[in-house]
């Protein structure tokens, strides 16, 4: 299966073309350039047919122009298909499926053609390896290594080695096979930003190469994705924060696309630590993208709940729960955190010492995701309305199993040991099923919190089951779970398992099972054709703190007694 087909059906790596430019006979001729950068342009105001006619146009201008293969593969299968998200139905995924599997076919024969036709040209095996990206990296790997057989400096295969070491979780050989694309190309930021991309497991190393960046391309959109990536790298909530200021500071929002999703990031940031710069922000934002609807429901919540608070603190809750209706909490984003919302919620709801009313608020909320604040006024809630703990957890465990997903069974075969596992092997254990891919950089993001939860609740039974989604990458599991540190049982699933079994088609998804194989803590959904989605965990320092509040709610039901993760 193609690239973009894998982009269809599950959220994996935003695709980003290689920056190839140089100053060899691989760079292009002026007017290539020219035809290419159009070709870019069109890109990004949608027009995807004129970007392939425009990357066809920079290649027939200058066949040894390596840039515009990067892009052309993936710019006609979206033309192709017409872009369907991971949201759409079963049928519209098909017929984009089929169609990309003709786009596919088509370009493979076009390109294996050129390679027996210039057998000595090394862009025809590169190009062809682009057809293998994240489906099938040993196949990848065999195209990139003839290409550098043809031709030792050719810099895009060692780009291509790159990531394939980066997939086995080897970031030191992939920051090395970096090292002479970077020296043939000094003075291309996109080349940095890959470079220091692989210097995320040596955080002295990596931040000086950002702030190195920073001072060296200051008016590059590649130095805001750096440090964008550098600021989602951080735990630290303060740090991450100043990264954030720094980079809505010294790149523009209405200049860089980075600086606006960093901007997002501050307001949620902001929302919990500083209400009033929140709002300021949204506000200023809002004149610079007055069409913007994220940036609308920013302003429209910040005003809303600064009305709340303000009609709350003079004794009116009713105005204030009006003021709080107002707000369309589904429409702030899935990765937005709504603790505030829901305290203040609460809090109007049980003012007048209406406390049951406060409990009911949070009730259900706490019932399917739990977090540390609104558990705890749960509990002061329920405590103020005549019910101790374990009436409080007896209820929410009433309502977990009521709304829990039938245990769905499944043997897959452990990479590890080549053995046969089931999941009904683990019953009486509380089980973590995590779908990942190597090549997802969202699930590796994701690792850290794993394995500290995982660390942590293994001793108490948690088993931490891990189900790879993507057929041709199996063999690069092992390789990165050694690199990485990694200790979960690996299992082979593929895209038709997780798709059609979990109804898995975005990465990483995270579901909690309890000890009677039941799925607990999950959100399923289902498309206007009938068919389900399962909706992906959050993962960030909230989402993992979520998650533990929900394994110690599955092991208190299985008799056993939590403790709590170390801070």
């Amino acid at each position: 299966m193609n690239r973009w087909i894998k982009a269809v059906l599950i959220v994996a790596l935003s695709f980003s073309s290689l920056a190839v430019f140089g100053a060899d006979k691989y760079s292009g001729t002026p007017a290539a350039r020219a035809a290419y950068n159009a070709g870019k342009q069109a890109w990004n105001t949608g027009k995807f047919a004129d970007a392939v006619a425009d990357y066809e146009k920079a290649i027939q201008l200058d066949p040894n122009f390596v840039t515009p293969y990067s892009d052309l593969l993936f710019a006609q299968t979206v033309a192709a298909t017409g872009r369907p998200g991971i949201s759409t139905s079963k049928s519209e995924q098909e017929v984009a499926r089929k169609k990309a599997d003709a786009v596919q076919a088509a370009y493979k024969a076009k390109y294996e053609a050129l390679a027996r036709e210039n057998p000595k040209n090394p862009i025809y095996p590169w190009a062809l390896s682009r057809i293998y990206y994240e489906s099938d990296p040993k196949l990848q790997e065999m195209y990139c290594r003839k290409a550098i057989s043809l031709d030792k400096d050719f810099t895009p295969a060692y780009e291509c080695l790159a990531d394939i070491a980066g997939l086995a979780g080897d970031y030191v050989q992939a920051a090395a096979y970096y090292r002479p694309v970077l020296a043939a190309n000094p003075d291309n930021a996109e080349m940095m930003s890959h470079y220091i991309y692989y210097l995320q497991n040596n955080p002295k190393q990596y931040k000086n190469a950002v702030e190195e960046m920073v001072k060296k391309f200051s008016e590059s959109p590649e130095t805001a994705m750096a440090l964008n990536w550098y600021a989602y790298s951080l735990d630290d909530p303060v740090a991450q924060e100043a990264v954030f200021e720094e980079l809505v500071n010294l790149f523009p929002p209405a200049r860089f696309d980075y600086s606006r999703s960093a901007a997002q990031g501050l307001f949620a940031d902001y929302d919990q630590t500083d209400p009033a710069k929140a709002r300021a922000l949204a506000q200023e934002m809002l004149k610079q993208f007055p069409k913007d609807g994220t940036w609308k429901n920013y302003a429209a919540y910040a005003h809303a709940m600064a009305s709340a608070e303000e009609k709350l603190a003079s004794g009116d809750n009713a105005a204030a729960l009006d003021a709080l209706k107002s707000i369309k909490i589904a429409s702030m984003g899935r990765a937005f955190g709504k603790t505030r919302f829901q305290l203040l919620e609460a809090r109007a709801a049980a003012s007048g010492g209406k406390a049951i009313d406060g409990y009911d608020s949070l009730f259900s909320d706490v019932a399917a995701h739990p977090g540390p604040e609104t558990l705890a006024a749960l509990y002061e809630y329920g405590q103020k309305a005549g019910k101790n703990k374990q009436q409080v957890d007896a209820e929410l465990w009433k309502a977990r199993s009521a709304t829990a997903l039938p245990e769905i069974p499944f043997t897959l075969t452990n990479l590890a040991t080549g053995k046969k596992v089931s999941l009904s092997d683990y019953r009486g254990h509380v089980v973590i099923l995590d779908f990942f891919f190597p090549n997802c950089g969202p699930c590796r993001s994701s690792y850290p919190y794993l394995k500290k939860l995982h660390d942590h609740f293994k001793s108490q039974g948690v088993e931490l089951l891990a189900v790879n989604g993507v057929d041709g990458q199996a063999p690069f599991v092992l390789p990165m779970m050694k690199n990485l540190g990694l200790d979960f049982t690996p299992l082979e699933g593929g895209q038709k398992f997780c798709s059609k079994v979990y109804h898995v088609r975005a990465f990483p998804t995270t579901l909690l099972i309890g000890a009677d194989g039941r799925i607990y803590f999950a959100k399923e959904r289902v498309l206007p054709d009938g068919s389900k989605l399962m909706e992906p965990h959050v993962w960030n320092t909230d989402g993992a703190r979520t998650m533990e509040l929900e394994i110690e709610a599955l092991l208190d039901a299985a008799g056993t007694t939590p403790g709590k993760v170390a801070e």
